[in-house]
Formats: structure tokens, sequence, C-alpha cells
């Protein structure tokens, strides 16, 4: 349950850090190009998301770690799964929205994607390598 509860603080830290910078550093020229943007985002819903899926995410790979030991399992693990939530935010939304360019969206989305799952794969795997197998 340790390294469950841990895994999720992770998830949240990380992909609020990478998601926060991404939107409101780095590509917020990007971001206030784009139509579909509210002025003011409300927060709650992206804090709510971001929970379920750490939830789901660490649950997932505490039944599956076996299959990705290690930290370097927990980034495979962690990439998979961005592959699998990111392809939708950086695919789909851009071709039910109007956009000012789709390869700049997927750019944007599929990057900010890759390092948010590459760093909470090395938390995972780090976190279930050293407080996991004491748990289990």
């Amino acid at each position: 349950m340790i390294a469950h509860t841990l895994s999720v603080a992770a998830y949240l830290i990380v992909t609020f850090a990478v998601q926060a910078t991404n939107h409101f550093l780095v590509n917020t020229a990007h971001y206030a190009r784009q139509s579909i943007m509210a002025a003011e985002p409300a927060l709650i819903g992206g804090i709510a998301s971001m929970l379920v899926q750490g939830i789901v995410l660490t649950f997932l790979y505490s039944r599956l770690r076996h299959a990705f030991p290690g930290v370097a399992g927990g980034v495979g693990f962690a990439l998979l799964m961005g592959a699998f939530l990111g392809s939708y935010i950086a695919l789909a939304e851009p071709s039910k929205y109007l956009v000012t360019s789709l390869l700049e969206w997927f750019a944007v989305e599929a990057s900010a994607s890759l390092i948010q799952f590459a760093l909470f794969g090395l938390a995972l795997g780090y976190i279930h390598k050293v407080v996991g197998h004491k748990t289990t």
C-alpha cells in the first residue's frame, strides 16, 4: 500500500509539474492561439483526472510489475501507458477541435506526454524497487 500511495503521489507531482510547465511557461503562445482554451482553466478537473489516472496506473503496475522489473521496467510500463493516454490528446483532440496547426499540436502534446511518462516511469520503477518488494 505504501508503494501504491507513493506512486500515486509521484504521478500527481510529475504530471502537474510537466503539464503546468508546458501550458503556463513553455508553450503559452501555442495554447493562446487555440480557440478552444479557457482563459482561466478550472484546475480541479485536471487534478481529479490526474488522481484517477495515477490510481489506475499504479494499480495496474502493481499487478504487472513482475513483467516490468526495476527502474527500466517502470519506465517501459509508463511509456507504454503514456502512448495509450497521450495518443488521445495528441492525435484525436486536434481532429475534433479548431486548432491552428495539427503538426504543432501533435509536437507539443506528444513531447509533453513523453517527458511526463518518462519521468513518472523513473519514479514508479524506483519506488517499487525500493519500497514495493518490502510490502509484497
